[in-house]
């Protein structure tokens, strides 16, 4: 069953900071909790990201005009990529920290990383994102083609 909810999302890269907020739906699958929404920002087009969390590890993955990957398990590093119409980024990750919760339908993720682009040090990072659902909310379809 998929839950329509609110996302406040807080990322940060050294001194800069941005938080927004947004809807999406959370479901279970197999062993893992997924999160799915819609970017909103006009660089990335038309591109819908889906965040799995399992036990011991979280991966980003966005589907259409903008297309990447990214796996954060504590104390490890991970490979990925950004890929644009005008070319495809490495993206190297070590994850420093990683804290998921749960509880009564609410939860948050944070963790912090390094990252590396192309193989250069792009900086340290940090994802929080704080999930609440929406009361008598209905899920809309989020496919990629809308």
């Amino acid at each position: 069953m998929k839950t329509r909810v609110e996302l406040i999302i807080c990322s940060r890269n050294g001194n800069e900071e941005e938080t927004r907020r947004t809807e999406g739906e959370w479901y279970v699958k197999g062993d893992g909790h997924y999160l799915r929404y819609r970017e909103e920002e006009s660089e990335m087009g038309k591109t819908v990201t889906i965040i799995r969390v399992k036990e011991d590890s979280i991966k980003i993955i966005r589907q259409g005009d903008v297309r990447s990957e990214q796996e954060f398990v504590p104390l490890k590093k991970r490979v990925g990529y950004y890929s644009l119409p005008k070319g495809r980024l490495s993206l190297e990750t070590f994850t420093r920290t990683m804290d998921v919760r749960w509880k009564d339908g609410e939860g948050s993720l944070s963790w912090s990383y390094d990252l590396a682009v192309s193989g250069s040090p792009a900086g340290r990072c940090r994802l929080d994102i704080a999930i609440r659902p929406i009361p008598d909310g209905n899920c809309e379809d989020l496919s990629v083609g809308q």
